[in-house]
């Protein structure tokens, strides 16, 4: 698989936006604004985990290319995510924000349920959900998670 092939791979398989109808199915209430707000920070998760699978996956001479190219892709299809009001720029600088705080704890044994926990307190902390919702919330950004299929694309990517 190319670089290029693979960033189409990865960017078919990523959740795209959150509707409300979807976090109902969860049990979680939220408005429009809400589910925009949940959407922008799958986002963030979904790039932080993409990352983190390039750098285990794929040799240092591609990564940059790779998720550089992913990040066309998202910029292209914007509109996709439903952020109105958001510039893919503001979301994109967002996420290196989340990166910083995601990486340390992301890297230890139970990570992805440690960075899920930790995306759904700064969800918490945004009030986009409520903390009654925790739990909720914490099995809604797991299942929106596809770690396996990006592990499945860019291991045959080597």
């Amino acid at each position: 698989m190319t670089p290029e092939e693979a960033a189409q791979a990865l960017y078919a398989v990523m959740p795209k936006a959150i509707s409300r109808a979807l976090l109902e199915e969860y049990g979680i209430e939220a408005t429009e604004a809400q589910a925009r707000d949940l959407t922008k920070e799958v986002l963030a998760l979904n790039l932080y985990w993409i990352r983190a699978a390039i750098d285990a996956h794929i040799p240092r001479q591609y990564r940059t290319v790779l998720f550089d190219r992913l990040v066309e892709l998202i910029q292209q299809d914007w509109d996709a995510f439903h952020q109105p009001d958001r510039p893919c720029a503001d979301c994109l600088a967002e996420f290196h924000e989340r990166e910083a705080v995601y990486r340390p704890i992301g890297n230890e044994p139970g990570g992805d349920l440690a960075v899920a926990r930790e995306a759904g307190t700064i969800l918490e902390d945004q009030a986009t959900v409520s903390a009654e919702d925790r739990t909720k919330v914490l099995a809604f950004l797991l299942d929106h998670m596809p770690l396996d299929r990006y592990g499945e694309i860019l291991g045959a990517e080597r």
